[in-house]
């Protein structure tokens, strides 16, 4: 939704966490892969399914020169990220936190953009159940 405000090395960063969380329940599959793919397309990058950085680098460097809107755009985003195979997993809960904590956000606002982004979900799925309703 916003990614394409962030600065083209903030979204390869991005991209590397995501790829991080994607792959952090030991589950890589078609739902997760199709949202990195369509998140590169957003952003206007190259197509890759492999970071770069490690986790702990991505993150690192993401946040040592990011606007407090960026902030909130990057944990925004890792929320449609995890709920990609419709699954919250604790690994990606442990590394979401570490996202949080690394931005200075706490993450009791994760968790309430989190459900906002699960109502959205909700939302453009009875649009597309409209949609191709016969």
């Amino acid at each position: 939704m916003f990614l394409s405000e962030l600065k083209p090395k903030q979204k390869e960063l991005f991209l590397d966490l995501g790829i991080c969380l994607s792959k952090s329940d030991g589950l890589f599959d078609t739902t997760e892969k199709k949202s990195i793919l369509e998140m590169c397309r957003e952003m206007g990058i190259e197509n890759r399914l492999e970071k770069e950085h490690t986790f702990e680098d991505a993150l690192s460097l993401i946040s040592a020169e990011i606007t407090k809107r960026e902030k909130r755009i990057v944990l925004l985003e890792t929320a449609g990220i995890v709920l990609a195979d419709g699954e919250f997993s604790e690994e990606e809960e442990l590394l979401v936190k570490k996202i949080s904590e690394g931005l200075g956000i706490e993450y009791s606002e994760y968790e309430n953009v989190l459900e906002t982004v699960k109502e959205l979900l909700k939302i453009y799925s009875k649009i597309g159940e409209f949609l191709t309703k016969k």
